[in-house]
Formats: C-alpha cells, structure tokens, sequence
C-alpha cells in the first residue's frame, strides 16, 4: 500500500494504446454500471478505449492507498459534475482527465485538486478564441508570442484554467476570463483573481509537464503548504485476484515548460 502525506501530490499517466484489450478482455469488468453505459455508449472504438483505460487507472491508483478492490470505489458528482468518492471513509481526493494518446490522474490528501492534459495542435485562430474565453491580461500575453509558439502558448493557458476550475469544482459555470495565469521564466506559474471570485493566490499551487512532444499535463492543487510532486508513470496494468498490478516506470525526462 502507498502512504500519501498531507502535502504530497502523485500524479498517474498512461498511454491508452499500452493496454491491449484483446489480451485482457476482462478489464470493462470494473466499471460500475453507469460506467459500463457510459462506456458502451461510445460511438468510435478510441474513445471507447480511452475512457475504459482511464477508470481502470483510476480505480487501480485509488486501491494503492487503500485496502478497497478496484470494483468496490463507488462516486457521486456534485452539481457541477465533479466526482468525489462516496462509500468509503477516506481522504483521498482525486481528478481525472484524458485525450488522445494519453490519460492522467491526480490524487491528494485532503486537498482539492484538478489535472488537465491535451494534445499540442495547431489551434484556429488562438488570438481569437482567446479574447473569447481569456483574460486580457492572458490575451496581452499571447500577443508577445511568435507566431511558431502561440498555439503551444495558447495549450499552457489552456489547460492551466482547466486544471483550475477543476479544483474548484465548478467546471465552466466558473467563467475563464475572471482570472488570469502568468507564466514566468524556468516554469513559474502565477495567477491572479478578479474581485469577482473571492480566492487567494497564496492558497494555490500549481505545475505544468510535458510529458511527451504531443501532449501537456497541468494540475492545480490547493495548499498553502509547499506540495511534495510525485509524477508516475503506468507501462502495464495487469489482474490477480480482483486486483489491478500497476507497473511502473521511473520518470527520468519528465520536462516543464520554460514559457
């Protein structure tokens, strides 16, 4: 079992095409019943995929710290859509997200969290999209950017926001353009709220990595004690009894973004 300090942060990915479902066909076996519908509701076989790799990782992450089986985790959303566990008595908080080529997952003592990845891409017209969804002052900033690094720019932003109103629990009924993240040089990451959203920067913590040329991770976490980050990478996922093996692999390129 995985011990899990008040201020450590571990952060799980995988990349969906390392689990060969023909070669475990019993892995939709630990999805609840509304996710098996969610699951067989798919239209397209990759995202069919992702999603049942990214509750399978979940599941098998959250039973690392707890002596709970895969099957037995159980969740409620609150009125937003955020999911929280809702039959064991436990501290773990949890985030969850995916895109093609990558799934990831965030867990915390106690506190709340969020974690966001998406694929680098060009983006259609990003100056435009955000002085739709932005700050101003984060539009000011992509303004500075050349031409060659606005759409990796406009995907730090991005997911950093997403990251945020995750956290908070909220999801997108908390409007993006009333807080704004400024990006610094080696990493750093600062954000600053409108007299709208009553929140302290001093209580947020947050990282970028990038994880693979093709994709950017982003988590939040709220702490006003400095977190501990722990990224880990999932090779295999295997079953014994019940139970989800999670084998991993030491991270030793694990880049943030200089910005």
């Amino acid at each position: 079992m995985y011990l899990l300090g008040d201020n450590q942060v571990d952060i799980w990915f995988i990349d969906p095409q390392s689990i060969n479902l023909t070669k475990q066909p019993s892995l939709p076996g630990y999805l609840n019943q509304e996710e098996q519908q969610r699951y067989q509701g798919f239209r397209f076989d990759k995202d069919k995929h992702i999603y049942l790799v990214a509750h399978v990782l979940l599941r098998g992450c959250l039973s690392l710290y707890g002596e709970v089986l895969p099957t037995d985790w159980q969740f409620d959303k609150n009125q937003y859509g955020r999911p929280e566990i809702k039959n064991i008595h436990t501290s773990l908080r949890f985030n969850l997200s995916h895109t093609q080529g990558l799934v990831c997952c965030i867990i915390t003592n106690k506190k709340d969290c969020g974690i966001d990845v998406e694929r680098f891409q060009r983006v259609d017209q990003p100056l435009q999209l955000a002085e739709r969804f932005f700050s101003h002052k984060e539009v000011e900033q992509l303004q500075t950017v050349s031409r060659d690094k606005i759409d990796s720019h406009f995907i730090y932003y991005w997911t950093l926001k997403e990251a945020y109103i995750k956290a908070k629990g909220m999801g997108l009924s908390l409007p993006l353009a009333q807080f704004s993240f400024i990006l610094k040089n080696h990493g750093k990451i600062g954000i600053r709220f409108g007299k709208e959203l009553l929140d302290n920067p001093d209580y947020w913590q947050f990282v970028q990595y990038i994880p693979s040329d093709q994709h950017c991770i982003a988590a939040a976490v709220k702490s006003i004690s400095a977190c501990q980050w722990k990224v880990r990478q999932v090779i295999a996922i295997e079953e014994n009894n019940n139970r989800l093996l999670l084998h991993e692999q030491k991270i030793l390129s694990m880049t943030t973004p200089l910005y």
